[in-house]
């Protein structure tokens, strides 16, 4: 008998009751960020089931006033109104491979991470040898990267214009830098490249290009950088409908027909695939007003060696469940054999009943067959008889038979 094996690899869920009693003077100890990141749940969110039951929020500036001193007032509780819910169920992921589980020297590892900034060099200097070897291929590919170089040729998976290549470049090689200083592996995969001629989604498949990851443990981890485009409408105007058809099939296959154009924006961004089933706060980090990527190297490092861990977490949990689906599976087959053992001893002790029921039975009948007819009467006759009595007898208490006596 085999069972079906199933082991999760996707965070849990979980529900939780949220009493309006309860909730009031949650929100009214610690401010409403804290409430809401232990349920795992945005401010908005919080707020909202806050309406919902009823439950008044302290107002702007309340904690300020408190942390400085003065004396705030919190108000009651005010009665539930007849539209209004006295508790409110909310279902929230829970993070089975959190930081709880980490060992101490992950936690030291990932909080020195995140604490230290890494340099991004002005001019690139002693580069790694993955940029070295790629750098030739990306300059002259620039934003056809993913077309022209990855599906052919090993190279790092990066996607820049002509005036952002040298910046994604440097940046590049300081987080590769930074990576390796924290133990870790990074790899640009060799492509297995497609014979030519059509071939469909599914057979292209077959043919992966060059990806660039970092190994963690068992874990292969991809990464990517590539500079954001813009949709902006042509400068050139879309020609009218009665214009000639040359003019308009020359301006669509220039512009395309929505008359919308992808231009280089100018942001980078660094994408990091294969962690949101662990349960990563983050899987991207790019250009903003207030933080350029330079400065958010840290916390793509400290998220990696996270994401680490979690793996680690992961994969003790698949193994336990390994372990437990080998010791069901050893368990149905013991009971499995034990039923067979059992209905083969229940059906060999009712042959032998019925044997020995029978020898009885002939036994029976030849003694009143002689009471009646006398003992001369068919002497051949009752000497099979009385000898198929014995044979059955014999039968019924033997001890060859596989599932009976004998075992």
């Amino acid at each position: 008998m085999r069972l079906g094996l199933r082991i999760a690899t996707v965070m849990s869920w979980e529900t939780i009751t949220l009493e309006r009693e309860a909730l009031f003077a949650e929100v009214w100890a610690e401010a409403a960020q804290g409430v809401a990141a232990r349920y795992g749940i945005s401010g908005p969110a919080l707020a909202k089931i806050c309406r919902k039951l009823g439950v008044p929020v302290p107002p702007r500036g309340y904690w300020a006033q408190k942390a400085a001193g003065q004396t705030v007032r919190q108000p009651a509780l005010p009665p539930r109104r007849p539209a209004e819910a006295t508790s409110y169920q909310l279902t929230v992921r829970r993070d089975d491979y959190g930081p709880d589980g980490f060992t101490l020297d992950a936690r030291v590892a990932i909080a020195k991470a995140r604490a230290t900034a890494i340099p991004v060099a002005d001019v690139l200097e002693s580069a790694h040898p993955l940029i070295k070897e790629s750098s030739a291929l990306l300059r002259k590919a620039l934003l056809k990267t993913r077309t022209e170089v990855l599906p052919s040729k090993r190279c790092l998976d990066i996607v820049a214009s002509r005036a952002q290549m040298p910046r994604a470049l440097r940046i590049a090689d300081a987080a590769l830098k930074a990576l390796e200083a924290n133990g870790l592996e990074v790899e640009a995969t060799e492509p297995k490249p497609a014979p030519p001629g059509y071939l469909s989604s599914y057979e292209r498949s077959r043919y992966p290009p060059s990806k660039t990851g970092i190994h963690v443990g068992d874990a292969f981890f991809e990464f990517t950088l590539e500079e954001e485009l813009d949709t902006v409408r042509p400068e050139e105007p879309k020609p009218s409908r009665d214009a000639p058809y040359e003019k308009r099939w020359d301006w669509v296959k220039r512009h395309g027909s929505p008359g919308y154009e992808r231009v280089p924006s100018g942001r980078l961004a660094l994408g990091l695939t294969g962690g949101g089933w662990l349960g990563a706060a983050r899987s991207s980090w790019r250009d903003g007003k207030r933080k350029r990527l330079e400065e958010q190297l840290n916390d793509f490092v400290a998220t990696v060696l996270e994401l680490g861990e979690r793996h680690r977490l992961w994969r003790l949990e698949r193994e336990a469940a390994e372990r437990r689906y080998a010791e069901a599976q050893r368990r149905a087959e013991e009971e499995e054999r034990l039923r067979t053992l059992e209905a083969a001893r229940v059906k060999d002790l009712d042959e032998r009943l019925r044997a020995w029921s029978d020898a009885a039975g002939i036994e029976m009948l030849v003694t009143e067959f002689e009471r009646v007819h006398g003992s001369a009467a068919a002497p051949g006759w009752v000497a099979w008889a009385r000898k198929r009595a014995e044979t059955l007898r014999a039968r019924a208490i033997e001890l060859t038979s596989s599932e009976g006596p004998a075992r």
